[in-house]
């Protein structure tokens, strides 16, 4: 359980980056985090190698999404075609040894298209700090320490349950 003042401070931080960084755009209703990128590693600690940039993607529907067709395109609009398949609630974690670009340390914006070129997601990141990824579950993002799972849930803020002081006499 989280006290009043982390809630708070919760709370501050998701709405804080949603105005600083617009972080999600989604094309049409449909779509809202069917497919959804979750993590992002634009600056590894020490160098920046092709083995340790990725980012992520997250199947948030209940059906196993076919991706051949998709693509992913970065700030400079350079492209990279998707192949496969994600399981249901699964993620694929896509070093940067098989994509085309390089992530930006200081602003990246990547972009996903379904095989129409209809926007799915889109997240934008500030200066990345050093070994920190750019965590997402749907529209609160913040900079965290690189997870193995698929579960992002712990950036939402969390509702403590009213106690009886904090209810105003009558």
């Amino acid at each position: 359980m989280r006290s009043g003042s982390n809630l708070i401070k919760s709370i501050f931080l998701c709405w804080t980056v949603a105005l600083v960084f617009p972080q999600r755009i989604v094309a049409s209703e449909d779509a809202v985090f069917s497919l959804s990128f979750v993590e992002t590693m634009p600056n590894p600690e020490g160098t920046d190698t092709k083995i340790n940039e990725y980012f992520k993607l997250k199947n948030n529907s209940a059906e196993i999404q076919k991706i051949d067709g998709y693509k992913i395109c970065n700030i400079n609009n350079e492209c990279f075609a998707l192949k496969g398949e994600i399981a249901i609630a699964g993620c694929l974690k896509i070093f940067r040894t098989d994509f085309v670009f390089t992530l930006h340390n200081d602003k990246e914006e990547l972009s996903l298209y379904d095989s129409g070129d209809n926007l799915i997601d889109n997240i934008t990141t500030g200066k990345a700090p050093s070994g920190s990824a750019w965590q997402c579950f749907h529209s609160c993002c913040a900079w965290g320490t690189p997870r193995d799972d698929c579960d992002y849930s712990f950036l939402m803020p969390k509702e403590e349950p009213s106690s009886p002081e904090d209810k105003s006499p009558e």
